[in-house]
């Protein structure tokens, strides 16, 4: 599966691996399983995408993504979300994806991407 998540109640974090080819239905399913999960409120989220394709998907597929998240988004507006990137073209498509979430409202928690996991993940603890 190219997206797996890893719930870390200790502290508190929702950490996500994304690599080989990603389309937008692995970011549906993804938005309709791993943000579901009980007991997750108020922790902060981490998705790396440093080791994916994202050449699937397409910015009308980001706006959608966008769009949904408010819908069905479980985590508390305390938490944060940190996104992890390794290329310009995924650093373009995050970006486009953090404004396209403002614009749908769904942006109540703040949103970084970094180029490093170590980086993300100092911002998150």
């Amino acid at each position: 599966m190219p997206i797996n998540t890893l719930y870390d109640h200790e502290r508190r974090l929702i950490k996500t691996t994304c690599s080989g080819k990603i389309g937008h239905q692995d970011f549906f399913n993804y938005q309709k399983t791993a943000w579901l999960e009980p007991n997750i409120t108020g922790f902060n989220e981490l998705i790396d995408f440093s080791d994916a394709d994202l050449s699937d998907i397409c910015f009308s597929d980001l706006i959608t993504i966008a769009q949904k998240t408010p819908k069905i988004y479980s985590l508390s507006k305390d938490s944060k979300l940190a996104l992890v990137t390794s290329t310009d073209h995924q650093k373009q498509q995050i970006e486009f994806y953090i404004s396209a979430r403002s614009i749908a409202e769904a942006s109540d928690r703040p949103t970084k991407n970094f180029n490093s996991l170590s980086d993300a993940l100092n911002w998150l603890l």
